[in-house]
């Protein structure tokens, strides 16, 4: 089929969100639930609705394949270290947004609350460009999982 390189553009990267989901659907059908810290999911799908949700996913995935072959699409390869290194990116901007110029923004915080939270977040800080640094590493690109 005829179509310009906006519309392939386009059409994948909406598959590729949607397939992306999809997986994310597929984990929670097959029992995923993390408990961290502050995060915790709650997977309260019984087993009716997982076999159901297995299904559904199965189906769109098979139909997202359909497509793919149709209009002759590639799907995009994400690597673990391109989405950590964004979510560090991301989570960096906002652990800065928690210094006390930037807190100062939601009325003056406390001199005891800057004092405590001040040099958690500075750690913090450090330990997210750590996590970059890890997944920078040149060696990454080219090997498989490093122990």
């Amino acid at each position: 089929m005829d179509m310009t390189e906006g519309h392939r553009r386009n059409i994948s990267i909406t598959f590729q969100l949607l397939d992306q989901a999809l997986c994310e659907f597929r984990s929670w059908a097959e029992g995923r639930e993390y408990k961290s810290v502050f995060y915790e999911e709650v997977n309260n799908l019984g087993p009716e609705r997982r076999d159901a949700l297995l299904k559904e996913v199965e189906y769109l995935q098979a139909r997202l394949r359909e497509v793919q072959n149709a209009l002759q699409l590639e799907g995009h390869a994400v690597r673990a270290t391109e989405s950590i290194r964004s979510h560090a990116t991301s989570l960096w901007l906002y652990l800065v947004e928690l210094g006390g110029k930037y807190l100062r923004g939601y009325g003056d915080p406390s001199p005891e609350l800057l004092a405590f939270l001040d040099p958690r977040v500075r750690e913090l800080l450090q330990g997210v460009q750590h996590i970059g640094d890890i997944v920078n590493k040149e060696s990454d690109a080219t090997e498989g999982v490093n122990r």
